[in-house]
């Protein structure tokens, strides 16, 4: 370029120096020498600036290779980071505490930003070593949870075992303050038992009994008034003798004799005592005349009392003469007896009528070699002779 600007100066300045040969011949001469200075001068100021624009692009050319270079320096950086992430999780979130105070469950290539990529790549060289310590380190923290849990987990089932145990032992004292409570009341409602009837008539010397009326039979030498007469019908139709009374004449005396039988057993012994007495009806002379007779009269009367019924207990395996036709009437030998059944029972005898008391006092004696307790005896009717 220098060449050819001088040449290009050179003819410039002959054509110059020619026009003013004739009128002033050194300045033409100066112009023919100084063209060619001044072109190789213009030439080299423009190759000076090629040269210095061409340096400028391969700068620029070189440092956007160095940027190309340090962006991808920094990409394959943070991809490496990111692997490490990747593969030691646990140091990577310990680093992420120890340098910025960030606690994370999880660390995501997101999380993984350029200004740590440097500071996680010093750590290049301890990764492992520090995954490793920190994986034993979670595994035993897990393990002294799970020790901690199942710590706290017996201690929780021996608690409910306690508590457990406790409330049994409470459920059992109570069980026990009430047995002893139900006993108490038994004991004293069975201590009423045998006081209550100190009031009633002596039989025998030896029991009690009381009755609702006095009866009077037909032999007697008296004119029967109205009212003994219907006490008599009373006595009669509860006997229910076949042929002489009809189903619905004895379902009449009991819904007569049942109320009083009630009012008089509970004054006599109170109402939460009669569940601890028995009653034993003393059987007719055969098994059909004691169903007639006192079947329905002894479910009625222990439903409405609440005594024990123990009719079921006893069969009569053997007929006996009446009374009345000179027999002995009904014994304890005529009679089968559930002998379990009866040991320590309170016992309360009935019959329709009471002459002697004869057959009290055999059923009396009976049952007291069965074990039971006889507390007294007690019937419709007394009978009784004269009014006096």
């Amino acid at each position: 370029m220098k060449t050819l600007c001088g040449f290009i100066g050179w003819i410039i300045g002959m054509f110059l120096g020619f026009a003013m040969a004739n009128t002033a011949p050194f300045l033409a001469f100066v112009f023919i020498i100084g063209g060619i200075f001044v072109g190789r001068y213009i030439g080299g100021c423009i190759e000076e600036n090629k040269e210095k624009e061409r340096k400028a692009r391969e700068e620029a050319e070189r440092r956007r290779r160095q940027e190309e270079y340090a962006r991808q320096q920094k990409a394959q950086r943070r991809l490496e980071a990111q692997r490490l992430a990747r593969r030691f999780p646990e140091a990577t979130k310990s680093y992420f505490k120890q340098h910025w105070g960030i606690v994370k469950s999880s660390i995501s290539d997101y999380d993984i930003t350029e200004d740590k990529v440097d500071t996680l790549l010093g750590h290049k060289w301890s990764y492992e070593s520090d995954e490793i310590r920190l994986n034993l380190a979670f595994r035993a923290q897990k393990e002294a949870e799970r020790q901690e849990q199942i710590r706290k987990e017996a201690e929780r089932r021996e608690a409910e075992r306690r508590e457990q145990l406790r409330k049994e032992a409470e459920t059992r004292e109570a069980e026990r303050q009430a047995m002893l409570a139900k006993q108490r009341a038994e004991e004293q409602a069975k201590q009423k038992l045998r006081s209550g009837a100190n009031g009633w008539y002596l039989l025998g010397g030896c029991l009690r009994y009381n009755y609702l009326l006095r009866y009077y039979p037909t032999t007697c030498d008296i004119d029967a008034t109205e009212s003994e007469w219907a006490d008599r019908w009373t006595v009669w139709n509860f006997k229910n003798t076949p042929g002489k009374t009809s189903s619905s004449d004895h379902q009449r005396a009991l819904d007569t004799v049942i109320p009083q039988i009630k009012s008089k057993l509970i004054s006599t012994f109170g109402s939460d005592a009669l569940k601890y007495l028995t009653l034993v009806c003393i059987p007719a002379s055969s098994a059909d005349k004691t169903q007639a007779r006192y079947k329905d009269f002894s479910n009625r009367l222990c439903r409405e009392t609440g005594m024990n019924n123990a009719y079921d207990k006893m069969q009569v395996v053997s007929s006996s003469s009446e009374k009345k036709f000179g027999g002995s009437g009904i014994s304890a030998n005529n009679v089968s007896f559930d002998a379990s059944y009866f040991r320590g029972k309170y016992v309360l005898l009935f019959d329709d009528v009471i002459t002697k008391g004869d057959s009290m006092l055999r059923f009396k004696k009976r049952m007291e070699e069965l074990g039971a307790t006889v507390i007294g005896g007690f019937s419709i009717g007394k009978t009784t002779h004269s009014r006096y």
